[in-house]
């Protein structure tokens, strides 16, 4: 279980960035032509979500980043439970107190990269939006 908390927040952070929509070139005529195209190539035309400069995307994303962050946050909490029984249970074995000081301090890294990723992803949303 060593480390659990840091690979999840690390699979949550990349796959966050791998979904975030990048700004790119081209000329603001040719972004909204070529949304034009999409939108009436998946019959959206008359739809009020598309067109909207991506707000649904972002929406969709957000949910996406707040389901995960709660999924890894609930796994943070139980390895501080488990690290906290496993400190108790160690009955002074200098050993078992140290694996259970390093999955405590693994927890916690984890939680601090999930929410530096959820605050640096929702920065960029909101900058995205604007």
């Amino acid at each position: 279980m060593k480390g659990v908390a840091i690979l999840l927040a690390g699979v949550a952070s990349v796959f966050v960035m791998g979904i975030m929509p990048v700004g790119g070139g081209g000329t603001a005529g040719t972004q909204s032509q070529a949304a034009n195209e999409i939108c009436s190539g998946i019959d959206l035309t008359g739809s009020s979500t598309c067109g909207d400069q991506g707000a649904a995307v972002n929406n969709a994303v957000s949910v996406v980043i707040n389901l995960l962050s709660a999924i890894i946050g609930l796994v943070a909490v139980v390895m501080v439970i488990i690290a906290g029984v496993r400190f108790v249970t160690s009955g002074g074995d200098p050993s078992k107190v140290a694996g259970a000081k390093s999955a405590l301090i693994y927890a916690i890294i984890g939680l601090v990269i999930v929410a530096l990723a959820q605050l640096i992803v929702h920065t960029l949303i909101s900058d995205i939006i604007q």
